[in-house]
């Protein structure tokens, strides 16, 4: 999200600048906004597991096969292989207190972690639950990044984008009115990026096992998440008029 942040704000000065040079001193400037809104028909989550052992190969072992068995009861859902992919896998040392590894001169490593992080991709919204019960019950640590998406937002981007032209016209118009002049051609546009993010809607910040337990949620009969009956992609632009 930094990334799509500084570049919008790189874009942004530069395109302030321009306003500012000579050639547009007396020109209109202005941002114009559009949203569109959409059902959503398919769903995102990121799941982890996480293990811990002194030993680095069982806690591979313990990560793989709680693993292997998540997959397994998805697929036994309907979900098909190519919906599940890895995000990434961390392995990394606990070590004892302080006290002790400056006690003895060394440090101390008290095992291993293991942090398996995988993307399930759905596109029947009506299994939703059903995945949740079963990535919970086989072993799960983590769930986190669960948005509502439509497999056509490019096409309702693109709605936005001609709406938010529409209101910067609107706009650019209003402008010119108050001042008392007639309103130029457009000179230029600049389209803002927009953040992936944001064309999403759904649960991003993450539910801890913990909260999903403390939610009532054990076995096939707890859990109950409720998707949104529409979600929204937003479009931003600046236009210059002569």
């Amino acid at each position: 999200m930094r990334k799509y942040l500084r570049l919008y704000i790189s874009l942004l000065v530069g395109f302030l600048v321009f306003l500012q040079s000579d050639v547009l001193f007396a020109n209109i400037a202005v941002s114009g906004e559009g949203t569109v809104h959409f059902n959503p028909n398919m769903v995102e989550m990121h799941v982890g597991v996480a293990t811990f052992n002194e030993s680095l190969a069982d806690a591979f072992a313990q990560n793989t096969e709680t693993v292997a068995n998540i997959i397994e009861g998805l697929q036994e859902l309907g979900v098909p292989e190519g919906a599940v992919q890895t995000l990434w896998l961390n392995v990394w040392r606990s070590f004892g207190s302080p006290f002790m590894s400056w006690s003895i001169g060394e440090d101390v490593v008290e095992g291993f972690n293991v942090d398996n992080t995988f993307v399930i991709t759905l596109h029947e919204l009506e299994l939703l639950n059903y995945v949740l019960d079963v990535v919970i019950g086989l072993g799960a640590t983590s769930i986190s990044g669960i948005n509502f998406d439509n497999s056509n937002r490019d096409e309702y981007y693109l709605q936005a984008l001609a709406l938010a032209i529409e209101n910067g016209m609107v706009r650019g118009h209003a402008i010119a009115e108050a001042l008392g002049r007639s309103l130029g051609e457009v000179y230029a546009v600049h389209e803002a990026p927009i953040d992936p993010w944001e064309i999403r809607g759904g649960f991003g910040g993450g539910i801890s096992i913990s909260n999903l337990y403390s939610l009532g949620a054990e076995g096939a009969s707890g859990f109950f998440l409720l998707p949104p009956e529409q979600v929204s992609v937003t479009a931003r632009l600046h236009i210059v008029f002569e």
